[in-house]
């Protein structure tokens, strides 16, 4: 249902239009005849789905992922699952979308993580395929275990089907989903290792432990083991509870250990914020080139709801580039 809503959030921020959005249980004959239907999670769990399954180009199991062709591969990574677009075998004029894994963290921002490397706003996010077949490790387009487009009766055809760079996918870091929105018990958490129960990113998705990029986290030089990478517009929420009182990170821009161009030094503008059940708790001035990483230090005593917010400040936003939030400590 996250995932869902995720979906219309965007939707209705580009768009400007509404999108329905139903349980599965809900969907009735006249829905599927009318409009064409975006699903989530898997067959042993979304009925309408499970209704299509036997038809459908891809078999999505408790195992993994299999394209129903000749010779094809059960994939079973971590984080495995696929994207695909396809005539709805229940309603053959309209289409249906697929989205499915066996497992939640496969699931996880589905709909951001992929399609980013395009500097052209309208196209952020953008589904380029017609069908991907993805896991923990897919980071680009040279890391999807295979992707492509069907041919023109909706068949397989090896002449649009590709498959993942092998040396690409083994240099790549495996993304990591906490598996637990309720931070432990212990007198120190890192706030990456708890999910968010709220996220909101413009272009592409968050990654825990690691950059936006998949890399590793690096600021002004230094690397970092706990952190998360997100680029500006973002806002991401985490449960305290309550529970904690102190609350420090460092922040900054995150240039890859790379000089950035010219037009990026010119328009990245961004200011951090750290914000407690609404109310600001602590924030940056300016964040640019000339003065790239701050620290921040919050009082979250009593604090229900802890949020992270990145705001651009220049119109300019195909020139920005990712940011990180390192070293994101609680203390009880």
């Amino acid at each position: 249902r996250e995932e869902a809503e995720r979906f219309v959030m965007n939707w209705e921020r580009r768009y400007n239009r509404p999108c329905p959005m139903k349980a599965d249980v809900e969907v009735t004959p006249e829905d599927v005849a009318r409009f064409n239907l975006v699903l989530y999670g898997a067959p042993w769990v979304n009925s309408v789905m499970a209704r299509a399954a036997d038809d459908l180009p891809f078999e999505i199991t408790r195992k993994g992922v299999r394209p129903r062709r000749e010779g094809a591969p059960l994939y079973v990574s971590p984080g495995v699952g696929v994207r695909f677009v396809f005539p709805n075998p229940l309603s053959p004029s309209r289409y249906v979308v697929v989205n499915a894994s066996p497992t939640p963290a496969g699931l996880d921002g589905i709909d951001f993580r992929f399609g980013n490397w395009f500097d052209w706003i309208p196209y952020d996010n953008r589904a380029w395929y017609d069908f991907c077949v993805f896991d923990a490790r897919t980071h680009t387009p040279e890391s999807f275990l295979e992707t492509g487009f069907f041919g023109p009766r909706w068949e397989f055809d090896d002449r649009w089907l590709w498959k993942g760079a092998r040396e690409e996918r083994a240099a790549a870091a495996e993304r990591r989903v906490p598996p637990s929105a309720f931070p432990p018990p212990a007198g120190e958490v890192w706030l990456d290792e708890v999910r968010p129960v709220f996220a909101l990113t413009l272009k592409g998705y968050y990654n825990m432990g690691l950059s936006w990029s998949g890399g590793p986290l690096e600021l002004g030089g230094k690397r970092f083991r706990h952190g998360i990478g997100v680029r500006p517009d973002s806002h991401l929420m985490w449960y305290l509870g309550g529970a904690f009182r102190r609350f420090t990170v460092t922040a900054g821009i995150d240039y890859g250990g790379r000089t950035p161009s010219p037009a990026r030094r010119r328009a990245e503008l961004v200011t951090f914020l750290v914000v407690g059940d609404g109310r600001i708790l602590a924030s940056s001035e300016y964040v640019n080139f000339e003065n790239p990483v701050v620290s921040l230090e919050a009082d979250v005593s009593g604090v229900e709801f802890l949020s992270l917010m990145v705001r651009r400040l220049t119109p300019e936003g195909w020139l920005y580039g990712p940011v990180c939030w390192c070293d994101p400590l609680l203390e009880r």
